[in-house]
């Protein structure tokens, strides 16, 4: 009971979450027969409960450290508080998740929910991604999808972030919609859609990761002065978008207010 965002939850939302744990399994099955990526109903029911049992728990226990800014999450989601004086990133954040919230009714646990279905449609298409890799390689497109799980499942990074009200949730979404782009692009030359999709909703969550789009972009160039050339942009670029992006200025003062900061 030591997090911030405790005492948000409400007994409304803990009684309808069954009803949404179940709604949003099926759909979540439903999307993966659609993708054909073979995450079984079982799989895909075990990881959903897994990760909600972790939520709960690590709201009312201290194995989960409490993160200075699910306060404000958590009063964006329960009170639709617009941070206007937060960095451009959160209030971006705010607009985009406003039907998650809706359809959440404004309830902390029914939102988390929402956040555990993204994060699993987020590996779906990384994975979609990889089998584009194998299949390229004349491997079993299935090969190695329960050791991915399982790792998606222990991984600390997702158990810290996933299950609490925090923006990377939606940050791993659009990465992985611009990783299966940028990998699309690269073995099928197609895939543009998705790069431009992924891109968006990667800046919406954090505009400052318009350094990631870029180098991204340059690494997955095939044509060797293409990609140079693009890295040696990207230099002069970044600085200009990410000054352009924020408050902060992408400048020796920047990186040492982020050094003392930490």
């Amino acid at each position: 009971m030591d997090k911030s965002y405790f005492y948000m939850l409400d007994p409304i939302g803990l009684l309808l979450s069954p009803l949404y744990i179940f709604f949003l399994i099926v759909v979540l099955i439903y999307i993966s027969k659609q993708l054909k990526v073979g995450f079984s109903a079982q799989a895909i029911t075990v990881f959903y409960l897994y990760y909600y049992l972790f939520a709960m728990l690590s709201t009312a226990m201290p194995f989960v450290p409490d993160l200075p800014d699910t306060k404000l999450f958590g009063e964006m989601i329960t009170n639709n508080y617009f941070p206007s004086r937060q960095s451009l990133g959160v209030r971006l954040f705010y607009v985009i998740t406003y039907p998650i919230r809706i359809l959440s009714l404004f309830k902390l646990e029914l939102f988390i929910l929402f956040q555990i279905f993204i994060f699993i449609i987020s590996l779906m298409v990384l994975w979609k991604s990889w089998q584009i890799v194998l299949m390229h390689e004349g491997q079993d497109k299935h090969l190695g999808i329960n050791l991915f799980l399982v790792l998606a499942a222990m991984y600390p990074a997702f158990l810290l972030y996933i299950p609490i009200p925090l923006r990377e949730f939606f940050i791993l979404l659009g990465f992985s919609i611009m990783m299966y782009g940028i990998i699309s692009k690269y073995y099928n030359h197609k895939g543009m859609p998705y790069i431009f999709l992924g891109s968006i909703l990667l800046l919406f969550g954090r505009p400052q990761l318009i350094v990631v789009v870029v180098l991204f972009l340059a690494i997955f160039q095939k044509n060797k002065w293409l990609k140079y050339g693009f890295i040696i942009a990207s230099i002069f670029l970044i600085p200009i978008l990410f000054s352009s992006l924020m408050s902060y200025k992408f400048n020796p003062e920047f990186f040492e207010y982020l050094r003392n900061s930490g």
